[in-house]
């Protein structure tokens, strides 16, 4: 068994301070957090509870992602790091920055991304909205299959995934070497 980070955890750390860190703590692997990373501290700084979401530093920039993977492939590199996954908030329909993402993913030999169910607060017909994400993973498997890099969703609250049936019913329907699920318990409590 390995272990690896998600650096949502690491939010007051610097990408090359969080790959030292990993190393000097024993793991395996980093999970690398993929959205918009501060150019500089917001004023005002939010509460520090809130650093994961709004202040991390530790985050590989989704706009420069091609960039940002590669200096995070030789930080993890030298730290004798594995990359377990490019992790963004991207949902199926975002297909061309998944493309951007799954590019990246390739040149630094990354075997997955993750991407996210589209929200879902009950506003929009479920059944419409589960149909269009079924349609949007049927171009992103072909996607994947042709950078040979596999997406897995986030069961999580407040998407169309919530629960494992949700998540099953989803992906069912997918090849499981290109399209997968990240089962995650902490998230299905809030449902």
């Amino acid at each position: 068994m390995k272990f690896s980070v998600f650096t949502v955890g690491t939010p007051d750390l610097t990408i090359s301070q969080a790959v030292q860190r990993l190393k000097h703590h024993g793991y395996d692997a980093v999970e690398w957090r993929v959205s918009d990373r501060p150019q500089e501290k917001p004023v005002p700084l939010p509460p520090r509870e809130m650093w994961y979401w709004r202040y991390n530093q530790c985050t590989l920039r989704l706009s420069e992602i091609a960039r940002e993977a590669k200096m995070a492939k030789s930080l993890s590199d030298e730290a004798g790091l594995e990359i377990s996954s490019l992790s963004t908030y991207l949902n199926p329909a975002h297909t061309e920055e998944i493309t951007e993402v799954l590019q990246a993913a390739q040149a630094i030999g990354c075997p997955r991304i993750r991407v996210m169910g589209p929200g879902y607060k009950g506003e929009t017909d479920y059944n419409r909205l589960f149909g269009e994400t079924q349609a949007h993973l049927t171009t992103v498997e072909k996607m994947a299959a042709r950078f040979g890099v596999k997406v897995v969703l986030e069961m999580h609250h407040d998407t169309i995934i919530p629960s494992a049936s949700a998540a099953y019913r989803l992906v069912s329907a997918f090849d499981s070497r290109w399209i997968g699920v990240i089962y995650d318990s902490g998230n299905m409590v809030h449902e």
